[in-house]
């Protein structure tokens, strides 16, 4: 069980020519991330990280990081290639802890983020908390990722510490939050519940929605605290 590959602090992964059936796809028995990137280097060129269900902390009963999760001073180059399918309580994409996500191309997408053992879960596409970066730079693309029972907040980008960042041409469109109870939707596309979401050149929040809930408010960016 656990992760399809764990990076550990100095050492670096390289994915490249992963095309047409390049996968790394978790069993659904896994309980654990696609990829664990844990203080190391990864980069990711083409290919897809699917089927990932997220680990848990210590002491904790919620997942983190369906696809990819990162943390301690671990880096994650996202160069081309796509996360999709993947699913957990926290980033059901990605879920940056500490350390930097960087795209630079590529899409993150169709991820799930739904209710864990007593709380709110968060950040469909991505979820950023602490002291993570994430970074979206040229065509990069956070889309179509929905956020399902008992979730509140950010079917695309959910912030909660560190820093968010577009530039370019990125973009944070077509996510979702539906099926969920009475406490309603907020910031459809990006949630920030503090930290720092910062857009430069023609990136772009568009797109987002809505579709069940009591409460719906920003169905595009909706900052609760923060910058």
């Amino acid at each position: 069980t656990g992760p399809v590959f764990e990076v550990p602090s100095d050492c670096t992964l390289t994915l490249t020519d992963c095309k047409v059936t390049g996968q790394i796809v978790c069993n659904d028995s896994s309980n654990g991330s696609g990829v664990y990137v844990n203080g190391g280097t990864l980069n990711l060129y083409s290919g897809q990280i699917s089927n990932g269900t997220g680990q848990k902390d210590t002491g904790s009963e919620n997942t983190y990081g369906g696809g990819v999760y990162v943390t301690g001073i671990g880096t994650f180059n996202m160069y081309g290639g796509v996360i999709t399918g993947n699913s957990a309580n926290y980033g059901g994409g990605v879920y940056v802890k500490s350390g930097t996500f960087t795209m630079y191309g590529g899409t993150i997408k169709s991820n799930r983020s739904s209710k864990g053992y007593g709380t709110d879960s968060s950040g469909a596409g991505v979820c950023v908390e602490e002291s993570g970066n994430f970074i979206m730079k040229n065509d990069a693309s956070v889309t179509a990722n929905m956020i399902g029972w008992g979730s509140t907040a950010g079917a695309g980008v959910y912030v909660n510490g560190g820093t968010f960042e577009m530039h370019d041409n990125a973009s944070v469109t077509g996510n979702e939050a539906g099926n969920t109870d009475s406490k309603g939707n907020s910031g459809c596309g990006v949630y920030v519940n503090g930290g720092t979401f910062t857009m430069h050149g023609s990136s772009k929040v568009t797109g987002n929605k809505a579709t069940s809930g009591n409460a719906l408010s920003g169905g595009g960016v909706y900052v609760k605290s923060g910058t």
